[in-house]
């Protein structure tokens, strides 16, 4: 079981051989978690993942931050 107690993360939308899906951005982490949610287009994916940053009370800039954060 994944534990995320005191880490910052976010979701983001992503691009995958079936299409478009949402990750799990752990800050500190390199890369991301993937999901099995699918979806027909990335507006649809990063919509849900902006829904799911929103409920973690993470603004967009905030979420991105942790995004970038997992590429280096």
């Amino acid at each position: 079981m994944l534990d995320l107690t005191n880490k910052r993360y976010a979701y983001v939308a992503v691009i995958t051989d079936k299409g478009y899906s949402i990750g799990l951005a752990i800050e500190g982490e390199k890369g991301y978690r993937p999901s099995n949610y699918e979806y027909n287009t990335w507006q649809q994916a990063q919509e849900t993942a902006n829904l799911m940053n929103d409920k973690l009370g993470l603004s967009r800039k905030e979420a991105s931050e942790i995004v970038i954060k997992t590429m280096f």
